[in-house]
């Protein structure tokens, strides 16, 4: 996945160099675990519990598709791409959805979820054309245009 995240503000920044800079050993830190990695490998074999129905695979799949041939769905943009996703990248929204319906108490995915990890796990997956690139073209749009032209299934 690929997730933005901003800069820090001027005073925010000093901050955080002051408190680094006073370190003098990692224990300093007081970092106190609040998972051992058995309860993280329990997590993930619940996630891939969670029930996906095979409309919403499909939709997943869609999207995905849609980012190797954009032309076949209508995307105005499609020029800008150069290079749509692998399969690895269904694989990991299907996982990633998995994982968000769990967070939000459900046992099953929805469209919503599949949409919400869309971003970050195709962000950093499409390589833009020379004109996209030239162009400027930020990547989140053209997620946003095939997320709005793919219909769920």
């Amino acid at each position: 996945m690929k997730v933005k995240i901003g800069y820090t503000s001027k005073i925010e920044e000093t901050k955080i160099a002051d408190s680094n800079m006073e370190v003098k050993d990692f224990a300093d830190f007081d970092v106190k675990p609040v998972v051992t990695l058995k309860d993280i490998l329990n997590i993930r074999e619940v996630v891939k519990k969670i029930y996906i129905s095979h409309e919403v695979k499909k939709y997943i799949v869609n999207i995905v598709n849609a980012t190797r041939h954009p032309k076949k769905y209508g995307l105005k943009e499609a020029r800008l791409i150069s290079c749509g996703a692998s399969p690895r990248a269904s694989i990991n929204i299907a996982f990633s959805a998995r994982a968000t319906a769990l967070m939000a108490g459900r046992v099953y995915v929805t469209p919503d979820d599949v949409r919400s990890v869309a971003f970050p796990v195709l962000r950093h997956r499409l390589i833009l054309s020379y004109e996209g690139k030239a162009a400027e073209t930020i990547t989140d749009d053209l997620i946003d245009a095939i997320i709005k032209i793919v219909p769920v299934m």
